[in-house]
């Protein structure tokens, strides 16, 4: 587990990072994104469907932004970064509620209950 969230953490630092850069007037190139698409490589062997399918949004924004054509700035790389981490944290969820035994139903209805000593 520990490894699949240190490489979601990645692939979402390099989104950011791409973008700053092209936010702080770096030059668009697709050799930008070449740690972006690595990153999605090593996703898409160890992911769900919908991690996966969010992270090819991720590159596909990345994509346009980096594109030559594109003109302006890449308005929606907030809402597939938010995309992408609403999959992977569901995805965490169930595998660790799976591990554990239990159903993630289950696991969510405790998070808010206060303790009660027996």
């Amino acid at each position: 587990m520990t490894e699949r969230r240190q490489i979601y953490a990645k692939f979402i630092g390099e989104s950011d990072h791409n973008m700053f850069e092209l936010l702080d007037g770096g030059a668009k190139s697709l050799g930008n994104i070449k740690p972006l698409l690595r990153l999605f490589g090593e996703i898409s062997l160890i992911s769900s469907d919908a991690v996966r399918d969010a992270a090819r949004q991720v590159c596909d924004a990345a994509l346009r932004a980096n594109s030559a054509e594109n003109e302006t700035k890449e308005p929606d790389h907030y809402s597939v970064k938010k995309a992408f981490l609403d999959a992977a944290r569901h995805e965490i969820a169930t595998l660790e509620a799976e591990t554990q035994g239990r159903p993630i139903w289950r696991r969510t209805l405790r998070i808010g209950r206060a303790k009660t000593s027996a």
